[in-house]
């Protein structure tokens, strides 16, 4: 393949990463929220926790779909990390606007865009130094099957 079809080919990989960990945290973000929501309903937190609830459910989603992400991709974690919080954060508005009609960024956005993209770059963080430790075994083996 020329270099051209390679770097294309790459960052196609990365764009199926992304969505794919998008697709994760989004899911991770149901399930915490559905947990929340059966604290409230049980009694166990206070109904008035729900924007709090909200913005660390959207943290914890971002983390588990980045660290997927990441680790499928294995360079540069944090972009794809944060990449994955914008594209879950995107989804979360488009939902919000499918469901309510329309989306105001006074009802928490700012908080839920920090979270989605601090869950983000928390699991590039965690998930991107497993990368560079790959790259230096494979320049030993290089050097010593050259011999």
């Amino acid at each position: 393949m020329r270099k051209e079809e390679e770097q294309g080919m790459r960052a196609l990989h990365a764009m199926g990463h992304v969505l794919m960990g998008g697709l994760i945290s989004l899911a991770a973000c149901v399930v915490f929220l559905l947990f929340a929501s059966l604290g409230v309903s049980g009694g166990w937190l206070k109904e008035g926790l729900m924007g709090q609830l909200t913005v660390a459910s959207s943290v914890v989603g971002t983390l588990i779909g980045g660290l997927v992400a990441v680790g499928r991709h294995r360079t540069k974690g944090l972009v794809v990390g944060i990449a994955v919080g914008v594209c879950l954060f995107l989804m979360l508005l488009t939902i919000g606007h499918l469901c309510y009609g329309s989306v105001g960024m006074e009802q928490g956005g700012p908080a839920l865009l920090t979270g989605c993209l601090c869950g983000g770059a928390l699991a590039g963080l965690l998930g991107g130094s497993r990368g560079s430790k790959g790259k230096k075994g494979t320049r030993k083996r290089k050097a010593r099957s050259a011999r």
